[in-house]
């Protein structure tokens, strides 16, 4: 027999907040806690806490105060409760960052216009046709004997120099 549509996304909502449905059943064993107990605690309803702990309901679509109030009692902070239910991932927090080889093209224009690479009569066009691992020692090179940067160094809100993502 076939599952119905309804339980396919079902059981796809399921997996989705399975590491925070794991992450608070682990602590209220842990904690020898029983559910009714952290339903109060947390203002909702035992048969509501029941159906989003065994996957009945979907637990990455509760509102955010119940998300961190579930981090809490997991003693985590809010965001992780996001990311456990995954609401939340990694490229939430990082902005794209270029591809080394898209950093070796936009660096080989300064490259090209070096004193070194004007003197030898080598231009751009000349330069970017060589093979990349060649692009990037000529990169590192033109680095350290000019005391420039070429390579970009990440502009993320994380490092302070950059824009706000």
């Amino acid at each position: 027999m076939c599952p119905t549509i309804e339980a396919i996304i079902m059981q796809a909502a399921n997996k989705k907040g399975k590491r925070l449905r794991v992450a608070l059943k682990n602590t209220l064993r842990n904690k020898g806690e029983s559910i009714s107990g952290l339903a109060a605690q947390l203002g909702i309803s035992q048969s509501y806490l029941s159906q989003l702990l065994n996957g009945d309901k979907p637990i990455d679509g509760i509102d955010d105060d119940l998300m961190r109030k579930f981090a809490a009692y997991l003693e985590v902070p809010g965001v992780a409760g996001f990311i456990m239910a995954e609401r939340l991932s990694a490229a939430d927090f990082l902005a794209p960052f270029p591809s080394m080889a898209e950093r070796l093209r936009e660096a080989m224009t300064p490259v090209s216009q070096s004193p070194a690479a004007i003197e030898s009569g080598v231009d751009e066009g000349a330069l970017e046709a060589l093979p990349e691992k060649m692009k990037l020692l000529l990169v590192l090179l033109c680095q350290k004997a000019y005391g420039v940067e070429l390579l970009n160094n990440p502009k993320g809100w994380w490092f302070g120099g950059g824009r706000y993502v």
